[in-house]
């Protein structure tokens, strides 16, 4: 019985004054799927996890604008894939639930946890299933990546939304 090898997900930087350009943002993903495709997602997001002096980002936006250009969707009973990749250097333990993948290799026996810790250039993949509706915050769990000159909320924050629910977020742009 053959299998395909399992998805890798790398991140992919400079070697060439590394602080310098990590800190501007020089980094991006590859991801790499087996021949027979990668399993079925309604949804997949990439989020891209860093820090530059003192400045904690998701996909180079800190919140309250992570909320504007990267609010993450969902339906009920939809399936949705976030990958979350680590691109410097502390670690970011991420309130998050069903882990099915780490550093690109699946997980035999997916694990349900509450918070999974994504060390410096991990990847880790996470299955979320549509069936709580509402606005639910996700963030990292060391306070001072959350907050904005200590201000909560801030920094490493973004919000899983449900489109067909009245949630917090439909609530504020009614307003």
């Amino acid at each position: 019985m053959s299998t395909s090898p399992p998805k890798q997900e790398r991140r992919c930087h400079t070697h060439s004054n590394t602080i310098i350009q990590l800190s501007k943002g020089l980094f991006g993903a590859f991801i790499i799927e087996p021949k027979g495709g990668l399993p079925q997602y309604d949804r997949q997001y990439t989020l891209m996890l860093h820090e530059m002096q003192g400045l904690y980002t998701i996909n180079g936006h800190s919140f309250p604008k992570t909320l504007e250009d990267d609010l993450l969707k969902i339906r009920t009973g939809e399936k949705v894939l976030l990958r979350m990749i680590n691109v410097r250097q502390f670690h970011h333990p991420m309130h998050l639930h069903g882990v099915v993948e780490l550093d690109g290799n699946p997980v035999t026996n997916p694990i349900v946890v509450n918070t999974q810790d994504i060390a410096s250039g991990q990847t880790v993949d996470v299955e979320v299933i549509g069936s709580n509706p509402g606005t639910w915050v996700f963030h990292c769990h060391i306070i001072s990546h959350v907050t904005n000159k200590g201000v909560y909320p801030g920094r490493m924050l973004i919000a899983l939304d449900y489109e067909d629910h009245t949630s917090y977020m439909g609530e504020q742009a009614a307003k």
